[in-house]
């Protein structure tokens, strides 16, 4: 209760400040804010299509990457606010402007007055950049002629803080929000000229969709260039792999290397077998020959000797070579099978012939042993022609040996020339089609883009502003009213935590740590005719407050303590005195200033009053000592009194040094009550000791109650004389 008291008082104290600051700071924003500017606002929706977009790379409805969505919306709002885009609107905004504004009259590009403030502060240089009718080359002329200074108009248009509508400090007050989780962006700016406002959105628009094209299509655009003259370079080297392998296998005739290399090995190993099987003929034979020469060796001179035996040896020898040939080697086709059977029936005729002819050239008729060398001549010409046969066929496969070997000598480079050229042309070609594939990617993705770039559509179309917006005058006015106040609150409430000065009961308790027992009111300048009258109903208040303190031994001594000189220990004294004289008591008032010495023998040795003083017969003796800063009480006196009081001023400052004494006398005065006594109080101070004092009207006992916080009861009249 005490401490909401506490608080409404506080309000109360101030409350002149708290009316007159606030009202005094809202006059002066009054006063500022004649003149406010009246801004429009323009508003438009664009729709960008990224989350429920198609996506031909899937052919199918994308689905959910929430991540990637959020991050592709999150740029397409960071291009918006980026300071490119906001660098070629301000230059297409200031170009527009400047073509089309008006000094006379307001139109839809730019206000008339805004217009003639533009002109005024743009140079020549830049009016003859100027194209009339093309606002494209206009911007490109600007963009040209801008350089990165200070002093450039083109270049601190943008740049320069005080550049009103173009500069990117207004331009990034352009507000881009994403409605929710959806593929819609809604864009707002407002500025105090409806033509440029207007005429900045559709701008922005336009530029943030020719810059998202531009960033999306140039880095795809890069890709496709790239694999393009890899693939057509990679297509040349192929081709040209290609001829040269070509050209090598029409040289080296080779039509299929590894059909080719098949046969021949084919063909080597089945000559192998029949060389083998020539040779043991022709080994078989030529033994047998030798064998039977042995035995028939004159008949076997003879037909040595005989020129007509020898050349048809030589024809059947030559006619068994060409069947050899044909039969071994040769295709197997019905020319060749024609000339083999001719070459038989010649073969056989000859064998015959020779036959007949040995027979003739015989004349011996025995052998060696004795033995008849017809049938043994017989077997010689059969071993004969075998071998003949047989070294024919040896003669043939011999030659065939060094064909195959020269086949083999003639395929082995060329094999692993074809291998090495073969490997080049399948790298090659894996790279074109790696290459082949990323080009058809990059087109692909190209023309995702294309279809995700055709979906970015302004929904809601800008419109020009008509009215302008409610200004936030009243609003700025009652902040500087509201932030005033709090202000005032804060700085007198810090003063309140921090001030040490002995101004009421709480404050006072709560730094000097003791209970107030009383106050004595200071003089009112608004109820001067009452001041006396106050002083004797506090005094009166004080006095009964003392009363249950008073011991049954005579005399009640009291003592009357202060820290320093001034704080009102004869003025509270007196009054005591006076009280209690006129309610018929005998009391007795010493001070230090005449009835004793403070520096005396007596007085700092004394145990209780009668060692240093006579009272007389005073049943209530009140003691004023000497200022405690100056010179101590000695412990016995205070502790042998009945009350200590210690007189304070509350409109003086509480200082660590008075606060060490206050304390030391509490130490001192052992089980002796020690009490705060305040002096000078303000009158609703002392009000919360005595209650309302005079004078008792009608308002005063209404504020009274409120301060009370009897919301509720009722005004009953007070006895005028208050006691």
């Amino acid at each position: 209760m005490k401490y909401v008291l506490y608080i409404l008082r506080f309000f109360y104290r101030i409350r002149f400040w708290l009316i007159l600051l606030p009202v005094l700071a809202a006059c002066y924003m009054i006063w500022k804010t004649r003149d406010i500017a009246r801004y429009y606002e323009v508003r438009t929706t664009v729709y960008t299509g990224v989350v429920s977009g198609y996506d031909i790379e899937q052919a199918s409805v994308r689905e959910a990457d929430w991540n990637t969505k959020n991050s592709t919306i999150v740029n397409m709002m960071d291009i918006l606010k980026s300071e490119a885009t906001l660098r070629r609107v301000s230059m297409r905004l200031y170009a527009r402007c400047l073509m089309n504004g008006d000094s006379m009259k307001n139109n839809t590009y730019i206000n008339a007055d805004t217009y003639r403030w533009l002109m005024d502060r743009t140079p020549k240089y830049v009016l003859d950049l100027i194209v009339k009718g093309d606002e494209d080359k206009t911007v490109e002329n600007f963009f040209d002629n801008m350089k990165p200074d200070n002093r450039d108009h083109l270049y601190g248009l943008f740049m320069w803080e005080a550049s009103r509508y173009f500069g990117y400090k207004d331009l990034e007050q352009i507000r881009v929000d994403r409605i929710a989780s959806s593929d819609m962006l809604k864009l707002s700016y407002q500025n105090s000229d409806p033509g440029i406002t207007y005429n900045t959105v559709l701008i922005l628009v336009k530029e943030f969709f020719d810059q998202y094209q531009t960033l999306r299509f140039g880095e795809t655009n890069d890709a496709i260039a790239y694999f393009r003259r890899e693939l057509a370079e990679a297509g040349t080297k192929l081709k040209a792999a290609e001829d040269e392998l070509t050209s090598y296998n029409v040289e080296k005739r080779v039509i299929n290397y590894t059909d080719e290399t098949k046969e021949v090995a084919s063909i080597n190993k089945e000559f192998e077998i029949q060389y083998q099987d020539v040779l043991m003929n022709y080994a078989k034979a030529d033994a047998a020959v030798s064998q039977l020469e042995g035995r028939i060796d004159m008949n076997i001179n003879n037909m040595r000797s005989n020129s007509a035996f020898m050349e048809k040896l030589k024809l059947i020898s030559e006619l068994q070579t060409q069947i050899t040939n044909i039969d071994a080697f040769g295709q197997k086709n019905e020319a060749n099978l024609e000339k083999l059977a001719t070459l038989k029936k010649a073969l056989k005729a000859e064998e015959r012939s020779v036959s007949e002819l040995t027979k003739t050239i015989n004349e011996n008729k025995y052998s060696k042993e004795g033995i008849v060398s017809d049938r043994f001549v017989q077997d010689w010409l059969a071993q004969t022609l075998e071998l003949s046969k047989a070294k024919a066929q040896k003669e043939v496969m011999e030659k065939w040996r060094r064909e195959l070997n020269e086949k083999y000598t003639y395929y082995a480079p060329i094999g692993s020339t074809i291998k090495s050229k073969e490997r080049e042309i399948d790298f090659t070609e894996r790279t074109y089609l790696s290459l082949l594939e990323g080009l058809n990617s990059a087109i692909l993705r190209l023309r995702q883009l294309q279809m995700t770039t055709n979906t970015l559509k302004v929904t809601d179309e800008p419109s020009y502003p008509i009215s302008p917006l409610p200004h936030k005058r009243k609003m700025m006015v009652l902040l500087a009213f509201v932030c005033t106040a709090i202000f005032v609150v804060a700085y007198f409430l810090f003063l309140e935590l921090v001030d040490r000065t002995l101004r009421d009961r709480i404050r006072a308790e709560r730094i000097t740590g003791r209970k107030v027992l009383g106050v004595m009111p200071r003089n009112s300048r608004r109820y001067r005719p009452f001041n006396q009258q106050a002083k004797e109903i506090a005094m009166h208040c004080l006095a009964k407050a003392l009363v249950p303190y008073f011991g049954r031994e005579k005399p009640v001594v009291i003592n009357i303590l202060s820290t320093e000189e001034g704080d009102g220990k004869h003025f509270v004294a007196q009054y005591l005195r006076d009280y209690w004289q006129k309610s018929g008591l005998k009391v007795g008032l010493l001070s230090y200033r005449e009835e004793f010495n403070c520096r005396s023998e007596s007085y700092l040795l004394a145990n209780n009053l009668t060692d240093y003083c006579q009272a007389g017969d005073a049943m209530i003796v009140l003691v004023v000592h000497q200022p405690l800063t100056e010179e101590s009480v000695p412990s016995p006196l205070l502790e042998s009194a009945n009350l200590n009081l210690m007189i304070a001023r509350s409109d003086r400052t509480w200082t660590t040094i008075d606060q060490e004494v206050f304390e030391k006398v509490g130490e001192q005065s052992g089980e002796t009550p020690l009490f705060l006594v305040l002096n000078q109080t303000a009158w609703d101070v002392t009000e919360d000791f005595t209650g309302l004092l005079p004078p008792y009207s009608r308002f005063r006992r209404w504020l009274y109650r409120l301060s009370q916080l009897g919301l509720t009861a009722r005004d009953t009249k007070k006895n005028e004389s208050g006691v």
